[in-house]
């Protein structure tokens, strides 16, 4: 009867163990499978939000002086480059890339800041 138990013990011993095995080789196919979609899932996604981002973008307004343009954006319009790392001090202007592209023409000093308002 003793070897019959120590028989058994082992048996389920080797079970569990095959168990473990097959557990361990499933959560690494999945792994596997989910990284092999990964590029798939995001090229879907993203195409769907740039879709949605873009057919709600109002169209560039391009205008005809700094008059007109400082009468939308009272500090002028600049690109996050030019904006990027002013001091707090000043009047910071409107940040448009954008609109600052279809107004650059109107950027006489080429700071990245189309129309802005003295100091």
């Amino acid at each position: 009867m003793a070897g019959h138990l120590a028989d058994e013990i082992a048996w389920r011993q080797r079970e569990r163990g095959a168990r473990t095995i097959a557990r361990f080789l499933a959560v690494v196919v999945a792994a596997i499978v989910t990284v092999a979609c990964l590029p798939l899932v995001a090229s879907t996604i993203g195409a769907a939000v740039s879709r949605g981002l873009v057919d709600d973008v109002a169209p560039v307004t391009s205008f005809d002086g700094c008059a007109a343009l400082n009468s939308r954006f009272a500090r002028g319009v600049g690109t996050v480059a030019a904006v990027d790392g002013m001091g707090w001090d000043r009047q910071l202007p409107t940040v448009d890339d954008r609109t600052y592209e279809a107004n650059a023409r109107l950027d006489t000093d080429r700071d990245g800041i189309a129309c802005e308002r003295g100091q």
